[in-house]
């Protein structure tokens, strides 16, 4: 079992991209709002599509970023009509960037253990006959709140019954678990796993922890219910004692290791980091490119660029929260962050990296990640029937223009492609959005929809009004 983990979970995730790299020195032509890998997406075209996209709100920040998702489309589904299958190594290791961190921090993690942890036989029986931690099986008939006093009354009496067939040996323990109205613990035979003090409500604790091996308790009353609760012996459940104490040391060594990384990297956050931090929310792409800090460790800075790429694992959701939070709450987020950024940097410096095995699963994660995408564009079965780049080159552009006019249609799901392999493929790729191009997107796509909702019909008159208005 793994506990150290980065600080927030890693992953692909699923949300709209937040922002595009505006490079508005190439044009006066104000046809087009958006350029890659040769393709054009017309201003018309685009404000035709928001027009008629009732959800979309026709205004600058989302213009640009449905440009900017047809950036991410079109530059993703060109590679795959000139034959790359973005699956080599290169590409898979910085299209899954959060996931290989994780995988490297894995392996460093594995090698702490194994140097430190060393649970023996005589270990876990001391650990046990010591009982400050334990394994307890409990049996709960519940009592809601709102549960009548003779219903209640009722529940006492079938736990007392219970607790009498248990301990006269008329009723096994697996058996009377068929009753456990803990459907958590009733799945593993009533156990509760290793229960340590303070971890439990104080009556069921008073009991479980006054229990001798093997010993059943009396019928305990607590607010959850009535409960019946046994201490096992331990060469009846040492395996799971055994992996539960290792867990246990497992968690301090983590604890131990990750309290004293602070201060071994000297991680500091910079005063102005949290409004850095809320304004490269506005724009991510465009933050990927700042160089200023947010946070300074041992021989080295941690960037906006830093930040902003961290950010990009977590799930788009959480970027509002990120917007959101007050100055302490960014202050100690980006601790964090800073710390899972030198833990990467500490185990690589160990001689950490991936392995083919691990390059093996990531590909198919990766794979497994594009395959819904590929589907909802269309794109594997165009390009079967497809063979010359020209024939490809257009059918790029049409079903791109078909799957985003879907989309804000709310004809089709939105899927993305995933945030590090549209930073590797705009890093490799010539594109670009137009400001002036996007403000005539909203230009003309406010007067389309001004006419389509001219020629919407009215609503049908209600029967009062059909009757000549009230009674």
């Amino acid at each position: 079992m793994k506990l150290v983990r980065m600080v927030l979970g890693l992953g692909i995730t699923a949300g709209m991209v937040t922002g595009c790299d505006v490079r508005d020195a190439f044009r006066a032509n104000t046809t087009v709002v958006a350029e890659a890998a040769g393709h054009e997406l017309p201003v018309d075209r685009l404000a035709e599509i928001s027009a008629q996209g009732k959800a979309v709100l026709l205004q600058d920040d989302v213009i640009r970023r449905i440009a900017g998702l047809w950036v991410d489309y079109t530059l993703f589904a060109q590679r795959l009509a000139d034959g790359d299958s973005l699956i080599d190594s290169a590409t898979v290791a910085q299209a899954m960037w959060g996931e290989a961190r994780q995988t490297v921090v894995d392996h460093y993690h594995d090698e702490l253990i194994a140097n430190q942890l060393n649970v023996t036989g005589d270990f876990v029986d001391s650990v046990y006959q010591a009982g400050e931690h334990r394994i307890i099986h409990h049996i709960l008939i519940r009592t809601p709140p709102d549960m009548s006093p003779p219903d209640k009354a009722s529940q006492k009496t079938k736990a007392e019954r219970l607790q009498r067939s248990i301990s006269s040996g008329r009723l096994a323990w697996g058996d009377a678990n068929d009753q456990n109205e803990d459907y958590a613990s009733k799945a593993s035979g009533g156990s509760l796993g290793l229960v340590s003090r303070g971890g439990t409500v104080p009556p069921f604790e008073t009991v479980a922890f006054a229990l001798q091996p093997g010993e059943l308790s009396g019928v305990t009353e607590t607010q959850f219910g009535y409960h019946v609760i046994r201490r096992p012996a331990l060469g009846e459940i040492r395996d799971e004692f055994e992996e539960a104490v290792e867990n246990l040391l497992i968690e301090r060594i983590d604890s131990t290791f990750l309290s004293d990384m602070e201060a071994r990297w000297e991680i500091a956050v910079s005063d102005d980091a949290p409004q850095r931090m809320r304004d490269a929310i506005a724009d991510l792409t465009r933050a990927k490119n700042n160089r200023k800090a947010v946070g300074t460790f041992r021989d080295g800075r941690f960037t906006v660029a830093d930040y902003a790429r961290w950010l990009q694992t977590l799930d788009v959701r959480f970027q509002g929260q990120v917007a959101q939070a007050d100055d302490a709450a960014l202050t100690e987020f980006a601790r964090a962050l800073m710390r899972n950024h030198v833990l990467v940097l500490e185990a690589e410096r160990e001689g950490h990296g991936l392995t083919e095995d691990d390059l093996f699963a990531l590909t198919a994660a990766l794979v497994e990640a594009l395959a819904p995408l590929r589907v909802q564009m269309g794109l594997d079965s165009v390009f079967a029937t497809t063979a010359d780049s020209e024939g490809r080159f257009r059918a790029v552009e049409a079903v791109v223009l078909k799957y985003l006019a879907d989309v804000v249609n709310g004809k089709k799901d939105l899927l993305t492609v995933p945030p590090f392999l549209v930073d590797k493929l705009r890093a490799e790729s010539d594109w670009d959005v137009s400001e002036s191009g996007v403000d005539r997107v909203v230009e003309r796509a406010s007067g389309l929809r001004a006419q389509l909702d001219s020629l919407t019909p009215p609503p049908p008159p209600s029967d009062s009004a059909a009757a000549g208005g009230s009674e």
